[in-house]
């Protein structure tokens, strides 16, 4: 998938990717040429653990690998909490 085929966005606490895959194979038999070309979306969605700002978000592709990077907020504290286990 090339970047150009690619679309991703940010909306609150939601990181979507969406992209196009294009396929093309071609094989010689004797004097015969024969294409094949295949087509297909995706769509994947991650919710983050907080909702996030546009500013500083990165998205960079080095050979054929997304990498999006979204700073935390600087309010933003690990919100979970150790919950005690009483025996009954």
């Amino acid at each position: 998938v090339d970047e150009k085929d690619l679309d991703v966005t940010l909306t609150g606490d939601v990181l979507a990717i969406k992209g196009q895959k294009k396929q093309e194979n071609e094989s010689k038999d004797g004097d015969r040429r024969y294409v094949e070309r295949s087509f297909g979306s995706f769509t994947r969605s991650v919710r983050l653990p907080f909702e996030a700002s546009d500013q500083n978000v990165e998205a960079d592709m080095k050979n054929g690998v997304l990498t999006v990077r979204i700073p935390k907020p600087a309010d933003y504290s690990n919100r979970s909490k150790r919950i005690e286990i009483k025996a009954a």
